[in-house]
């Protein structure tokens, strides 16, 4: 019930300000009782009608106010009054300050009334009114995603391009990556996701999948050989010498030939042990120049990580969700890293230029 307690905050901060200025009575009265609205909302879905009633209110009293007529429309979603929801939200879409999340829960709000036909041409209505939105793009790949695998990604892959710092774009794309030949695109999508949205439980998730997709296309053979499946599930990589080479291969190929030549020898894939791969795959990285030919914005956060000096309590964050125990054995034995490391993390957020 605290999704949108960041409007919550925004209501405080308005009312503190109206206790200085010379607001009129009206504005004041819907302050309160939005206020109270998101008051009953925050104790339980028992207390919705009681909230639904009083954001009446804070939109009688303010009639033009986007904020006030939003939320009513997502209060009624919240009590499943889809039709009363769509009623309300349609009347928005003309409002001048509209946004695309008002797009977004009026097309899911369609499609939970059994009407996708309707659904989809009001996500297409949203961007048309908002090009660039990457929460668009992934209602819209997220439709397709059990109907054409290719056209979801095309969707996730757009909103990427068009809005490359909105993060549910990568997880969604990533997903569909890990049970694709290639993945080391997933592990590429998953790890810009974890750097964008760090504390989700979508977070966890995609620690867990990444450690997983590691421990799945990199196998030791009995003999001591290496062998990665990041281009096919079915053969193993072709490896390329990468000293002097011309023309640039797939990344894949190049992410495989660059484990190659890490010299990396364990038999364990601990995260421990990953963390350790990762750190000679990207120093090999920047080392043959690939940040010209491929662009990918993973290794360029990890080498800023890396050049604060993060980079071992990064990589043990990033795979902690594959195998907590071991996460906290090295949590413990490395306090003073990861004290560190978790303030630095806090202050620097990662940006992908747009």
């Amino acid at each position: 019930m605290r999704i949108f307690n960041l409007f919550f905050v925004f209501l405080l901060s308005t009312w503190s300000v109206a206790q200085t200025k010379n607001v009129s009575d009206s504005t004041l009265i819907a302050m309160e009782k939005a206020d109270q609205a998101f008051v009953m909302l925050d104790q339980g879905r028992e207390k919705l009608p009681q909230a639904i009633a009083l954001m009446k209110e804070a939109v009688a009293w303010q009639p033009t106010r986007f904020e006030y007529a939003f939320q009513l429309g997502f209060f009624y979603f919240q009590g499943e009054n889809y039709i009363e929801a769509s009623q309300q939200l349609e009347k928005l879409l003309d409002h001048p300050e509209v946004t695309a999340q008002c797009y977004q829960l009026l097309g899911n709000v369609c499609f939970l009334l059994k009407d996708p036909t309707k659904g989809l041409r009001i996500f297409d209505l949203g961007l048309s009114k908002f090009p660039k939105s990457g929460l668009l793009y992934a209602e819209k790949g997220k439709y397709f995603r059990d109907k054409d695998e290719g056209q979801s990604l095309f969707y996730f892959e757009k909103g990427i391009e068009l809005d490359p710092n909105f993060a549910m774009n990568y997880y969604h794309a990533a997903e569909l990556y890990f049970g694709q030949a290639e993945s080391v695109k997933a592990i590429l999508h998953g790890e810009i996701f974890m750097l964008l949205d760090r504390t989700s439980s979508y977070t966890i998730a995609m620690s867990e999948l990444l450690y997983g997709a590691y421990r799945k296309n990199i196998k030791v053979t009995v003999d001591g050989r290496l062998q990665t499946f990041f281009c096919s599930q079915s053969k193993s990589d072709d490896i390329i010498e990468l000293s002097g080479t011309k023309v640039h291969p797939p990344f894949c190929v190049a992410y495989a030939s660059m484990i190659n030549e890490s010299g990396f020898n364990y038999s364990v894939l601990s995260i421990s042990n990953l963390a350790k791969l990762r750190e000679q795959v990207l120093e090999l990285y920047f080392q043959y120049q690939f940040d010209g030919q491929y662009q990918e914005w993973a290794f360029d956060f990890q080498r800023y990580i890396q050049r604060a000096g993060h980079l071992e309590a990064y990589n043990h964050w990033l795979l902690m969700g594959g195998n907590e125990l071991e996460f906290l054995q090295w949590k413990e034995n490395n306090e003073d890293k990861w004290l560190a490391f978790t303030k630095w993390f806090a202050q620097h957020d990662m940006a992908i230029p747009e």
